[in-house]
């Protein structure tokens, strides 16, 4: 297998074994952060808030182009 080609496969099974790896300390942060602000709610709220200033900013670096709603029927 060449180089450039194993790069391509192993890159991202490494990616998906640190995201997969990630799960449980989401999933205790969310619970610590619940118990803090008193509701689950307000933890996935907040969660979801600070994923989307992160998620904004990503996309006008990358400059992704907005989604075709017409493909969606």
């Amino acid at each position: 297998m060449p180089h450039a080609l194993a790069l391509s496969v192993l890159f991202p099974m490494l990616i998906a074994l640190l995201a997969g790896a990630a799960v449980p300390f989401q999933a205790g942060s969310n619970a610590a952060l619940g118990r803090l602000l008193g509701h689950p709610l307000w933890a996935a709220g907040v969660s979801l808030l600070v994923s989307l200033m992160l998620l904004i900013p990503a996309l006008l670096v990358l400059r992704a182009p907005l989604p075709q709603l017409q493909n969606l029927t």
